[in-house]
């Protein structure tokens, strides 16, 4: 009996530790509900391809951890390795010192004209595929590859070089084209 009595206290604690670690999780979500994380958007892929004005969902980065100066912001095509890891553009925006919960807004697609605040870390890979700029959108004709962004809390390591240090890193499923 005094077994499972501890082993029932040990349980619980361990249920209580692990819900008191994940309520403070480090996360990101889309704010517009087309961008489900199943499929693309219809409109919202690369000119190539049809897109009409596509732009980047807003991204709201919540439970940023403290020390965050940064959030840096990957778009990725998964499925395809060399437009994965930021491939179809890297961002950052600097963020106020304590902020906990931060909206990153929506990027233009095939253009540099970047929101207030937001810097280009890196253009997206493959201008010769289709229109240049600092964002691509999902771009593989509708192969119904596997797009992400991944985001990251970070430290500012030098703004004017455009590095960064990772503190913690998310990442959000954008959905399939």
């Amino acid at each position: 009996m005094k077994n499972i009595v501890i082993k029932w206290f040990i349980g619980v604690g361990l249920t209580v530790i692990f819900t008191a670690a994940t309520a403070s999780e480090f996360s990101a979500v889309t704010i517009d509900p087309s961008w489900d994380g199943k499929n693309v958007p219809k409109g919202q892929q690369c000119q190539r391809f049809g897109g009409e004005s596509p732009m980047s969902p807003q991204i709201k980065i919540s439970n940023i951890p403290e020390g965050t100066e940064a959030i840096v912001v990957k778009f990725n095509d998964e499925s395809y390795r060399k437009m994965n890891y930021g491939g179809h553009g890297k961002l950052a925006m600097v963020i106020e010192p304590g902020a906990t919960d931060v909206l990153f807004p929506a990027i233009a697609g095939h253009s540099y004209d970047l929101p207030e605040g937001v810097i280009m870390i890196s253009a997206h890979k493959a201008p010769h595929w289709d229109k240049e700029g600092a964002y691509m959108p999902p771009c593989s004709g509708g192969k119904r590859n596997k797009y992400s962004v991944t985001i990251e809390a970070s430290k500012v390591k030098n703004l004017e070089k455009k590095k960064f240090k990772k503190i913690q890193r998310t990442k959000v499923k954008l959905g399939k084209y």
